[in-house]
């Protein structure tokens, strides 16, 4: 089995959807679990899926789509009202129930994970994709133990450890009603309530967001009993350390929401030679992330004032900030907490910089 590392740049895409269009296997990551996939047209490719899971042929493996116009033009019937709820939940915990004309039904899901919906536009727009486990055995949420658990696919996608939780909410819409096959994160409450509404919901928000936006979704999370995370920081040029501190992060509540410093504030506090990456492009590459949910641009010179607008529930900072971490004041005071990372020593973006530096003097 060959193992490829996400993020997927576009040789290792074209390397996975060969395999796939050549009949093979993937394990990959998505939003809940490590998956098994094949291309859905390729039943040979599908049934071995079955034999490697030795799972139940009655059983017919779901979907994963790119995205909403893939299965509109997918050829399923896709009701409006169906389309509607599609529009507001996905990508996210949701599995709609679709008929096929040529027979029987689908199950269908957008994953919300930046290399599952990568691989999926790669193999046409679709993957039939279940969990990567024999069947009856707990899913795999890191790429070792789906390798352990099916050693006969031909690629595994290394996506680090995936979040888990709830199973997706399997629902199934006729005409104007809705009927749950699989209680799950979205409440058949919050379904009804979309399709009844006159004007469409607002689609789920994008990852990059303004603090104000922040807020909301804050305070949308307290309504599910969910605590959000805020973190901090520059992230000039993303390296190994910043990429485990925020799973430590992350991993201190139910959202990640991290605040960077605009271009501006990153100049006035480390000098004009900075940043390297823009603040465009530095908040594109974290919102790629699986375990960030959020990210926010601010100007001033510390977080303390967007803090104080979002109010998270829980604060991190690494403990090289322990004599002062801005902020701190606002969320305790709001009921909320503190926490300190450990740092991985020997990895920090001034350092990448003076190696380059290094580097390129030597050459000349």
């Amino acid at each position: 089995m060959k193992t490829l590392q996400a993020p997927l740049d576009k040789k290792a895409l074209g390397e996975v959807a060969k395999c796939l269009c050549g009949g093979g296997v993937i394990l990959m990551p998505t939003d809940t679990v490590y998956g098994v996939a094949a291309l859905p047209s390729d039943t040979k490719a599908v049934s071995h899926i079955f034999k490697l899971k030795h799972r139940d042929s009655s059983k017919p493996l779901p979907l994963l789509a790119a995205d909403v116009e893939t299965v509109v033009n997918s050829g399923l019937v896709f009701p409006q009202s169906a389309r509607k709820i599609a529009e507001r939940f996905w990508p996210g915990p949701l599995t709609l129930i679709l008929e096929n004309p040529h027979g029987g039904t689908e199950a269908v899901r957008v994953p919300d994970d930046a290399t599952a919906h990568a691989i999926c536009k790669a193999a046409g727009g679709m993957v039939r994709c279940t969990s990567a486990n024999e069947s009856g055995e707990p899913p795999a949420l890191d790429s070792a133990t789906a390798a352990n658990a099916l050693p006969d696919a031909d690629i595994l996608i290394d996506g680090g450890p995936v979040k888990g939780g709830a199973a997706s909410t399997i629902a199934q819409v006729t005409g104007n009603e809705v009927s749950i096959l699989r209680p799950g994160p979205i409440s058949l409450e919050e379904l009804t309530a979309c399709i009844k509404q006159d004007k469409p919901m607002p689609p789920k928000p994008a990852k990059i967001i303004t603090a104000a936006e922040m807020r909301a979704e804050r305070d949308r999370l307290h309504t599910e009993s969910k605590k959000l995370v805020f973190t901090n920081g520059c992230f000039d040029i993303l390296h190994a350390g910043h990429i485990t501190y925020l799973e430590f992060a992350r991993a201190q509540g139910d959202a990640l929401c991290i605040g960077i410093n605009s271009d501006a504030s990153v100049r006035r506090n480390k000098g004009d030679k900075r940043p390297v990456i823009d603040e465009q492009n530095r908040a594109k590459l974290l919102a790629s992330l699986r375990f960030v949910d959020y990210v926010v641009i601010f100007d001033d010179n510390e977080p303390r004032g967007v803090i104080a607008e979002i109010l998270p529930d829980v604060l991190v900072k690494g403990k090289d900030w322990a004599h002062y971490v801005s902020g701190r004041d606002v969320v305790e005071a709001n009921g909320g907490k503190v926490v300190l990372a450990d740092m991985v020593e020997g990895l920090s973006t001034s350092a990448i910089i003076a190696k380059i530096q290094k580097l390129g003097a030597n050459d000349s």
